[in-house]
């Protein structure tokens, strides 16, 4: 409130206070004299005056009180990460979204670097982006990976401007921080689409075909190993593998159990007995509620080991050879 505006307040609030005591039957005096009654008019209007500043004071308060509320509702539960870090990086400030995001307790990421959260391989994005805001001072955009102490990889949007000091030197940054995780996914199936169409397009032997897209895929992924199989005969042997070692492809190439002449076992309707996990998902041995089997008939575990550990033949729809786990494929 300036000097001006607060003096007008004043003076509206005196007029009322003199309105007022002019209801209750007084005038109030202008001027002291040695009149006692214009003094006790004076003090009347002065003791109404101050009682209506009291309650526009208490007015405010409350109005003041109510902004911080909505302040504080629209800065911790915005759908982006607020955070205010020194010009050394380290976090003074943040809303509740990025210590969602970073998956800790806001109280424990204060004093924090912020660097100490993205990921390794993005480290030298963030420099550029610290290093760029400082000497420009202008606003910065770049896009970079968060790795939460217990997380998933995030993939994030940083927004960053420079709150400078009364001297208009740089004092603190304020960095918005926006969840690109969805739209970053969504190129790179787009990417991965394209590249194994150029694959289909390009290659004239079809199992050079496959292994291609094969490679395409494990690299996308980030997995160790993978192999797809195709029908031959009754049985479905790996047709292209990337990853696995020799010895676990001979012993895991075909799927329907054989006996000691290497003849196909079959159940009592003469069909052959398609074994292990890979078995369930291509006979569609599949109940989607058990946590590993999915609505569209695939199974998936990151953790072999305890789902082996807490589940049974019956539950998993078959006798399992676990051989994948033994070689140490969690996933």
């Amino acid at each position: 409130m300036t000097q001006n505006t607060a003096q007008d307040k004043f003076s509206e609030l005196r007029s009322q206070a003199e309105r007022l005591l002019a209801l209750k039957g007084n005038v109030p005096g202008l001027a002291y004299d040695d009149d006692p009654l214009k003094l006790i008019n004076e003090l009347q209007t002065f003791q109404i005056e101050l009682e209506l500043q009291n309650e526009e004071l208490h007015r405010s308060q409350q109005e003041l009180m109510q902004s911080q509320i909505n302040y504080t509702e629209l800065y911790d539960f915005a759908p982006v990460g607020y955070i205010t870090t020194s010009l050394k990086g380290l976090i003074l400030r943040c809303n509740l979204i990025l210590s969602d995001m970073l998956q800790t307790e806001r109280s424990l990421l204060l004093n924090q670097p912020l660097s100490a959260f993205i990921h390794i391989e993005d480290q030298d994005i963030y420099y550029r982006h610290q290093k760029n805001l400082s000497e420009s001072k202008t606003r910065q955009i770049s896009e970079l990976r968060l790795q939460p102490k217990d997380g998933e990889i995030l993939d994030v949007q940083l927004e960053s401007t420079v709150v400078p000091n009364k001297a208009g030197e740089p004092e603190r940054y304020r960095t918005v921080v926006s969840d690109i995780s969805e739209r970053k996914q969504a190129e790179q199936w787009k990417l991965l689409n394209i590249r194994i169409l150029d694959r289909i397009n390009k290659s004239e032997v079809w199992k050079d075909c496959i292994e291609e897209i094969l490679a395409e895929i494990k690299q996308f992924t980030g997995f160790q190993a993978v192999a797809i199989r195709l029908n031959e005969g009754e049985d479905f042997p790996y047709y292209v593998t990337k990853g696995f070692p020799n010895h676990f492809v001979e012993a895991e190439r075909y799927l329907c159990t054989r006996d000691s002449m290497g003849e196909i076992k079959r159940d009592s309707n003469g069909n052959p007995y398609v074994e292990c996990m890979c078995g369930n998902i291509i006979c569609g041995r599949t109940d989607d509620s058990k946590g590993f089997f999915t609505e569209g008939g695939s199974f998936w575990s990151n953790n072999t080991s305890k789902l082996l550990s807490v589940t049974t033949d019956e539950d998993r729809q078959t006798r399992t050879r676990n051989r994948c786990n033994s070689e140490g494929y969690e996933s």
